[in-house]
């Protein structure tokens, strides 16, 4: 019976690390992940480089390096972390090729929700604004709802680290968003 339960994982991996290892018996697994994981992937590698075209090439690359992987070298990561970290070197290596500027945040949101996207226009501007560290952290733990621990993983600092810099990263945001409003 236990080898039948270890089989039907196999057979059908739900979970992403199971994915993961599947990919190289089921190319379809691939696929799996890459409708799970590339609206993530490709916010990120957007915000980071500002370039619709850089941002499809580093989602494309993304998948393609994580095809030839395999979980036994990244053990106690959870899947999303360790995605953001291949998509932010990905991205930062592009970056350091292209030297693009900084995200239209048009690119980011439809025009149907006219005041929404003013907001978010807004929220993106500002963001930007901020120290480096400062918004890879609000962008996790406000944009992409990762928590604390997450985060920290993803960036490779303490939880601590990641605390002082959403602090400071949200104090620094009401202050612009507030003089924003007050200019209107």
């Amino acid at each position: 019976m236990r080898g039948t339960a270890t089989h039907r994982v196999a057979e059908s991996p739900t979970d992403d690390w199971d994915l993961l290892n599947a990919v190289a018996s089921d190319p379809a697994c691939l696929h799996r992940l890459f409708e799970r994981h590339r609206d993530f992937v490709y916010r990120v590698a957007l915000q980071k480089l500002g370039s619709v075209a850089d941002a499809e090439d580093v989602t494309q690359e993304v998948f393609y390096k994580i095809a030839g992987m395999r979980r036994r070298f990244f053990k106690g990561a959870a899947f999303r972390t360790w995605i953001y970290r291949i998509t932010a070197n990905v991205a930062s290596d592009v970056r350091g090729k292209r030297r693009d500027q900084g995200a239209d945040p048009a690119d980011l949101v439809s025009d149907d929700h006219a005041d929404a996207s003013a907001r978010l226009r807004e929220l993106l501007s500002a963001m930007r604004s901020l120290p480096t560290r400062q918004q890879e952290v609000a962008r996790l733990r406000l944009l992409e709802g990762f928590d604390v621990r997450e985060t920290a993983k993803a960036l490779g600092c303490s939880q601590g680290t990641v605390k002082t810099h959403l602090h400071r990263a949200t104090r620094a945001l009401r202050v612009h968003l507030s003089d924003c409003q007050s200019e209107e």
